[in-house]
């Protein structure tokens, strides 16, 4: 130990101690040096510091583990004979004994490991303190944005449901509105097929009078009033898209017509219709109530080689 040469360590002269500790002064940085080289003593104490200091919730462990090692590299890059002198200087210089506190915190540097967990862990906890006023406006505006973020999110979830619910309200309408209007056509359709009955009496009555010329004045008034009756009902089924067929003298088709028998004496053409048994109509481009007529067999056929489209064997016994 150095002989007392000085009333207060403030008047030593740094440059004459540093040069008589010159050598343990730099045994001790160079163990430092290669003690800050070995990862596992870093991440050794970098475990031990994580496990005794406690963080704010603003404050991850993978923040201070970075923060950790950040301040091991700081510690690597300063510590120097002259700032090892001088933090020992400074510790020492306000006890009664100033030279044996000197020794003795030069000596407490040769414990590698304690000197660095007290030392870090200070510039841990004077780190976080600096830093937790950031770090809760940081975690703050996390909050915000990923709280922002959740809202959009939900905000087009709600956006993509209302257009799911459009398009099925869409379908969902178009499909009952059709439904409705199946149901109003079949309802109109059953009903008019019943007045079609109606109508081949109203027919028969104006075709029974027509062919009667013996009644008298006033009978042929009521002859007149039952055909405007005939006529108003047909203009009633031509309104609803009501129309009767032509088929007389044309073609058979089994989609329109409906053979009841068979004409052995009419010249012709085969499949040709040459009466009509009860009026067809039609209602939309749709058959209403198909016609049932006679159909021609034509001179080649007249000898029963074959019975005509659209007729039966039971028809033709009809």
């Amino acid at each position: 130990m150095m002989k007392k040469k000085y009333k207060n360590l403030r008047q030593i002269d740094l440059e004459k101690i540093l040069e008589l500790k010159s050598a343990e002064l730099s045994k001790i940085c160079a163990d430092y040096q290669a003690w800050l080289e070995n990862t596992e003593n870093t991440d050794k104490l970098t475990r031990e510091i994580l496990a005794e200091v406690s963080l704010p919730e603003e404050i991850t462990r993978e923040e201070a583990s970075t923060w950790l090692a950040g301040i091991f590299k700081g510690i690597g890059a300063g510590i120097q004979p002259e700032a090892v002198l001088h933090e020992a200087v400074e510790n020492a210089v306000n006890t009664d004994d100033p030279d044996a506190a000197l020794e003795l915190e030069l000596a407490s540097w040769k414990d590698i490991e304690g000197t660095m967990k007290k030392q870090v862990s200070q510039l841990l906890g004077y780190t976080i303190q600096q830093s937790l006023p950031v770090m809760k406006e940081r975690r703050e505006r996390e909050r915000l944005e990923k709280e922002v973020e959740n809202y959009r999110k939900q905000a087009e979830e709600y956006l993509e449901l209302s257009r799911v619910l459009k398009r099925d309200y869409a379908r969902m309408k178009e499909r009952l509105e059709k439904e409705k209007a199946d149901i109003v056509c079949k309802a109109n359709r059953e009903l008019i097929c019943k007045l079609l009955e109606v109508l081949d009496g109203l027919d028969e009555a104006v075709s029974a009078l027509a062919e009667d010329e013996s009644r008298e004045q006033n009978q042929c008034v009521h002859c007149r009033g039952v055909g405007m009756v005939y006529q108003k009902f047909l203009n009633l089924l031509n309104s609803h898209h009501v129309s009767e067929m032509q088929c007389l003298n044309t073609q058979f088709d089994p989609v329109f017509h409906e053979a009841l028998c068979q004409d052995l004496e009419s010249s012709a053409a085969v499949n040709t219709i040459t009466g009509v048994f009860r009026k067809g109509y039609m209602m939309g481009g749709e058959v209403l109530r198909s016609s049932l007529v006679k159909v021609a067999v034509g001179t080649t056929l007249q000898d029963g080689v074959t019975d005509p489209p659209g007729t039966s064997e039971d028809n033709s016994k009809t």
